[in-house]
């Protein structure tokens, strides 16, 4: 199925509050480190280069939550239903959830073009064979393990841990690109509807959320990041 089908599907009023606190915890980790140890990704905290010059949003690196290992999520400490970078992720959260279910239902000749010239092509295969639409494939194992398949040509082989990519070692993309990812069972076979009932979905969920929203959860912040990057020393 495709990761657009996936979330329309398992982004719920069940899950929807886990899933904010588990994008404000990885964008708060984020942030640390740009603090601590990437000073050359500095200029895009400290400007409005992305959607992070809000203080709300800025909150998020001082959140109340902790990391689990286990689900690879974060969970929330304390009561954050007021908390205001609670509240701002909950609105980001929910203009995404709006416009992945706007997106066509398969990808056409316009989309494919963020395929096409994505920085990620170097990273994930996109192969066309006879103009059917070839696009980057993850794996999702029953436990929650999300893996996708990466170039030969880049250092690594096969299928790596979809957790390892970050803003650290991709280029910029737009989630809209990501909604046309397939996701298919572990050994390959196409997954399901039905399928997910045997599934953790929310681990599955919430790795895939942090990945398709470095860069923004609309097109508004995507294109703002776009217009200033070849400002950013």
């Amino acid at each position: 199925m495709l990761i657009k089908d996936f979330i329309d599907n398992s982004l719920t009023s069940n899950n929807f509050n886990k899933m904010v606190v588990n994008l404000i915890g990885h964008f708060g980790a984020m942030i640390r480190e740009i603090e601590h140890n990437r000073p050359e990704f500095s200029q895009i905290m400290e400007r409005q280069l992305l959607w992070t010059h809000e203080n709300e949003i800025l909150g998020a690196k001082d959140f109340p939550c902790k990391y689990n290992e286990d689900y690879k999520m974060y969970f929330s400490t304390e009561a954050s239903e007021d908390n205001p970078t609670f509240l701002a992720f909950k609105e980001k959260l929910t203009k995404f959830q709006d416009a992945i279910a706007a997106l066509p239902n398969e990808i056409d000749k316009t989309e494919q073009q963020l395929l096409d010239y994505s920085t990620l092509r170097n990273l994930f295969p996109v192969e066309k064979e006879n103009d059917n639409i070839e696009v980057p494939q993850m794996f999702a194992s029953k436990n929650g393990d999300v893996k996708i398949l990466t170039m030969e040509d880049y250092g690594f082989h096969g299928k790596r841990d979809l957790s390892f990519y970050n803003m650290f070692n991709t280029g910029v993309y737009s989630f809209e690109e990501i909604a046309y990812y397939e996701l298919n069972q572990e050994d390959g076979s196409d997954l399901t509807i039905n399928d997910l009932a045997n599934y953790d979905v929310d681990t599955i969920l919430g790795q895939i959320l942090v990945f398709m929203t470095l860069y923004g959860y609309t097109e508004e912040d995507f294109e703002n990041f776009v217009e200033n990057f070849d400002i950013i020393d």
